[in-house]
């Protein structure tokens, strides 16, 4: 299918292609891809911790609200389409209020989390196969950058996704053990999230550029590195502790940039 955009005003339209016809891009997948990545930077680069601890404060809550639509608005490209980022706005406004409202109820914040995101990307995907079967895409992006955009679109979210989503999600997975381990044995502040971020980000890069080898050494490295630490019964528990993020880690890591690279190759 071709995705095509038209000019002038008071003269004929004229269709101009944008993608080569080879291309699997539809109007659908165009703007579920760019709807998804407006969506991970406003929901996990731009929301800082301290929006997500005081959501529930009016002023803070609509800041988001309002840069998730802006997002919205810039990476879809439609510059007359004001409906896609108002029923964004809307629909992320009332997920997230009743986020909000059940937090208090639920203890499970893995499962918490995961029907929370779900229920945005399937919003996403609603508004991506609605509007995208009845308008023709008008992209500004495409038009300048065609094809090398949904692919930079891919690589950012994925990104995003592989190393800042996957250390909230590694975070709470790990968590009960965390509570086993004492105060003085917790290491650097903050040190081993950093740590995280830096080895799903290297993995994403080994996956990307079809350097899987690297990947194996890079886990063999750090499980050797901390496999000492398991006979001394001092430091057991955070071994243990380290290596079972570190394995969660690792998985979140390889299946989000394979899954990125995939999505790269089909498009």
């Amino acid at each position: 299918m071709l995705i095509t955009t038209y000019y002038g005003c008071n003269q004929k339209l004229q269709p101009i292609v944008l993608i080569e016809e080879a291309s699997m891009i539809t109007n659908q997948i165009y703007l579920l891809i760019t709807l998804v990545t407006a969506h991970v930077i406003g929901d996990f680069l731009l929301q800082t911790k301290g929006d997500v601890d005081n959501k529930a404060n009016g002023k803070v809550f609509a800041k988001h609200i309002i840069i998730i639509a802006i997002l919205s608005y810039i990476f879809v490209g439609i510059w007359s389409n004001w409906l896609i980022p108002l029923i964004i706005a809307v629909t992320h406004a009332a997920i997230d209020l009743i986020k909000l409202k059940t937090a208090s109820r639920n203890s499970h914040y893995i499962l918490s989390f995961s029907i929370d995101q779900a229920a945005h990307l399937l919003i996403i995907g609603i508004i991506a196969a609605a509007i995208g079967t009845t308008t023709v895409v008008q992209s500004f992006w495409l038009d300048e950058f065609g094809y090398i955009f949904l692919v930079a679109n891919l690589y950012v979210s994925g990104i995003i996704i592989t190393v800042l989503t996957g250390g909230i999600v590694v975070g709470m997975l790990v968590k009960p053990f965390l509570d086993q381990i004492d105060d003085k044995n917790k290491g650097l502040l903050k040190g081993g999230e950093i740590i995280g971020k830096l080895e799903r980000l290297l993995i994403f890069l080994f996956v990307i550029s079809g350097n899987i080898t690297a990947v194996g050494f890079l886990v063999a490295a750090k499980s050797i590195f901390r496999f000492g630490e398991l006979h001394d019964s001092n430091n057991r528990k955070q071994a243990e502790y380290i290596l079972i993020g570190t394995l969660y880690s690792f998985s979140w890591a390889f299946i989000c940039s394979w899954f990125a690279q995939k999505f790269v190759e089909v498009i």
